[in-house]
């Protein structure tokens, strides 16, 4: 014979068991989703240095052929990127954006940066 007492503690083992398997079920989603995000901010990246595409350097610096050295550093002038400061200052303004709205600073950003 089941008391009160006893079905309760049932019921709370198994509330105490659904609780942790949705806690492990939103930990899997909050990862999945990191991956997800730091997948697709790379591939922004990759296209906005012209990387993905190995998009040629203009002509002015001497040679039309791709190399990701110089790219990486913003060495050389892309012929199509839309931006030509390398994968590494580029990945540095991601660094600070993602800083900024991890902490929850409130703002806006602005671009001041010049053609060379």
């Amino acid at each position: 014979m089941n008391t009160s007492s006893e079905s309760e503690k049932i019921d709370i083992a198994k509330l105490n068991k659904q609780i942790s398997q949705q806690i492990h079920q939103l930990n899997w989603y909050a990862e999945d989703r990191r991956r997800l995000t730091n997948r697709y901010l790379s591939l922004m990246q990759k296209c906005l240095t012209g990387t993905i595409y190995e998009d040629p350097p203009l002509k002015a610096l001497g040679s039309e052929i791709f190399d990701s050295r110089l790219r990486e550093y913003g060495w050389d002038w892309p012929s199509v990127a839309h931006t030509m400061i390398g994968e590494k200052r580029l990945a540095n303004v991601r660094s600070l954006t993602e800083s900024v709205l991890g902490n929850g600073i409130e703002g806006d950003f602005i671009e001041m940066g010049v053609k060379r």
